[in-house]
This record gives C-alpha cells, sequence and structure tokens, in this order.
C-alpha cells in the first residue's frame, strides 16, 4: 500500500480513526487541515489529499451529482451521470471522482449540474423532473 504524502507539509500521511470510519491525515493534523480518504476495508488512500475547503466543495458537488442517478428526483442512470461528469469538466473516465477533483472543478461540476436541472425543468414543464413523474419517458420505457 502507497502512503500518501501532505501536498502541503510535504510529509507522509498517517492513518487515523474518526467515528465516519479510518482516514488519512497529515502529520501534522490539526495544525494542518489535509487529509485523506482511506478505503474502509483495505486502508488504500481514495481520491487526492484536500485541505478542508476542498473537502467541502467536494461534499457539496457529490450532495448535488448524487441526484441525478439516485433517489426520487433521479434523472439519468449512474453511469450516464459519469458520463456527463466526464463530458461537463473534460476528464477521463479514471479521473471522473469526486475525490479527485480540486475547488474549481467542484463549482464546475455543481454549475453543471445546476444547468442540466434547469434545463430539463424548463424541457418537461415540471417543478423536477423524475423518470417516474414524466409520463413521456414512463411510456416510452426509457432513461433519459
Amino acid at each position: 500500500m502507497s502512503t500518501p504524502v501532505c501536498p502541503k507539509c510535504k510529509v507522509e500521511m498517517v492513518h487515523c480513526l474518526s467515528k465516519h470510519g479510518l482516514f488519512w491525515a497529515c502529520r501534522n493534523f490539526p495544525r494542518c487541515d489535509i487529509t485523506h480518504g482511506a478505503h474502509q476495508d483495505t486502508g488504500e488512500p481514495l481520491g487526492i489529499p484536500a485541505d478542508k475547503a476542498t473537502r467541502q466543495q467536494r461534499s457539496l458537488a457529490h450532495k448535488l451529482f448524487d441526484r441525478l442517478w439516485h433517489g426520487k428526483q433521479s434523472i439519468m442512470s449512474r453511469h450516464n451521470s459519469y458520463l456527463f461528469m466526464q463530458k461537463a469538466l473534460k476528464l477521463t473516465e479514471e479521473q471522473a471522482h469526486i475525490g479527485m477533483l480540486d475547488i474549481e472543478q467542484c463549482l464546475s461540476l455543481i454549475k453543471a449540474v445546476r444547468m442540466l436541472r434547469k434545463e430539463r425543468k424548463k424541457n418537461h414543464g415540471y417543478k423536477e423532473h423524475t423518470k417516474n413523474k414524466c409520463r413521456r419517458h414512463r411510456k416510452l420505457g426509457r432513461e433519459i
């Protein structure tokens, strides 16, 4: 397993345990706020280490992005959602993970998701278009 390095302090990060599970933190934590997700079974690093501001933007981007494919307001499949992210941010399949995005990319994704929802709302005349509520798509039996 490779040990991540704090991009700010340039020191190896250490495994930590919180109420949410394993994560990586800078050896200078909490003075340095760089942390990094860890796979809960293997401890492998997930994504790219980030400061608090980046983690907050990733969290917001994830919340809005997941609504594209998950829950009552979903408007496309998970696969198509990730294809949308790749196209909107000009990313490869390997790069299209929210844990790898910087603040600017998160803001771009948030904007793209909001624009897509606004466009769908306008085109279908619903407050929020969903696969379940749209008679046209339900009748055709297809995802959008």
